[in-house]
């Protein structure tokens, strides 16, 4: 009888502490939504520094400017708390590279310990 007790008293705190937690999850979901959503709204709009766009266009000199740019002086310029990267994909889902005339590409713009397709987030370089 006591090992009975003692299974049920188990599983009622497992699930307490089961709904205890997942009620907090949705509270963090749109504190990220909201973030993604910000740093959505500066990299479309023409009034921003951060602006990726020219008109309708992604704007590749403005892409490759801001990926040389510091990430966490580009963290507090977006006014966000959590990690972020941005990248660009194709309709097909592939990463694409953004390539200037020079040769500079920046596969995508962010904190550098998220990875895309493999690649860390924020690389840049110059092309051989």
């Amino acid at each position: 009888m006591d090992i009975a007790l003692a299974v049920v008293i188990f599983i009622v705190a497992f699930f307490v502490i089961y709904n205890i937690v997942a009620s907090r999850a949705p509270s963090d979901i749109s504190g990220l939504q909201q973030e993604a959503e910000r740093i959505s709204k500066e990299i479309i709009s023409q009034n921003s520094s951060l602006s990726l766009v020219d008109g309708e266009i992604l704007n590749e000199t403005k892409i490759l400017n801001l990926s040389g740019q510091n990430y966490i002086e580009l963290k507090k310029k977006i006014r966000i708390e959590n990690e972020f990267c941005i990248y660009f994909e194709d309709e097909e889902g592939n990463v694409i590279n953004i390539t200037d005339a020079s040769g500079r590409y920046a596969l995508s713009i962010g904190y550098p310990e998220i990875n895309i397709s493999g690649v860390p987030c924020n690389f840049s370089e110059l092309n051989p």
